[in-house]
């Protein structure tokens, strides 16, 4: 009995953290790289560990206050996971990429933002890469379900334990 008790709570509780798992598409890849640089006509790409919708998934360029460039989805990718953008022939000095992306497993948006160079020259102090989560909606549903299973296995715990004092 003890066990079953063990068993049920033991689930519940990995069903209710499940979403920590798998909370939000995160940056696999960035070609180039933060504080690195790139060539006017080369592509800028961000590889994501998720799936990610095309609506509300976006690369930008920012120079100073401008956004000089924005593209989505690269749809050559099968499994829709990169975000790309072909820096402008125009571009040069240093620039932000900001990027959104939005999980197709979990539904959560994510962004970041990071700095490089196009052409030569310094490349800004702020360049590092960061990035942050929007939302964390996937996480209510899961932690619901472990509560409900939870209760769920408590109560057939009780149960069992009545029909054997029933049997006796």
């Amino acid at each position: 009995m003890r066990v079953l008790l063990f068993v049920a709570g033991a689930f519940a509780f990995i069903v209710s953290f499940a979403s920590v798992a798998s909370a939000h598409a995160e940056v696999s890849n960035l070609t180039p790289g933060a504080c690195s640089s790139s060539q006017p006509g080369e592509p800028i790409r961000i590889v994501f560990t998720e799936e990610l919708v095309a609506e509300g998934s976006r690369i930008e360029l920012v120079s100073g206050d401008v956004t000089i460039a924005t593209a989505g989805i690269d749809l050559t990718d099968l499994d829709h996971r990169t975000l790309e953008l072909l820096t402008p022939v125009t571009a040069s000095g240093p620039v932000t990429v900001t990027w959104t992306a939005h999980s197709a497993l979990d539904d959560d948006v994510t962004s970041g933002i990071y700095g490089l160079t196009v052409g030569s020259g310094d490349v800004a102090d702020d360049c590092a890469a960061t990035s942050s989560e929007n939302s964390d909606s996937s996480s209510i549903p899961f932690a619901l379900i472990g509560a409900l299973t939870a209760l769920g296995a408590g109560g057939l715990v009780l149960l069992s334990r009545q029909s054997h004092l029933v049997e006796s």
